[in-house]
């Protein structure tokens, strides 16, 4: 897992997307996941967009349910 943080409008999120694309397209890793993580995060919102970028879906409309679903997920998938 990698994070970017720094000041806001200086391209973290394009250079995430950027080294995302590059990973997928050389088949360095299998999946790869990307979520946008802001200063006051909605939490909901962020495990969607991961959820989403790994092509799963989330149902769950409680943030709880969603965080124990998404834990089943990646220890299904990666176990």
């Amino acid at each position: 897992m990698e994070g970017l943080y720094g000041i806001s409008c200086v391209g973290k999120t394009t250079l995430a997307n950027f080294v995302g694309n590059q990973l997928r397209q050389e088949k360095i890793f299998d999946e790869v996941g990307i979520a946008t993580v802001s200063q006051d995060p909605d939490i909901i919102k962020v495990q969607g967009e991961l959820a989403k970028s790994l092509g799963w879906a989330l149902n769950e409309k409680d943030e709880k349910e969603r965080a124990d679903r998404l834990r089943l997920m990646f220890s299904e998938r990666y176990s």
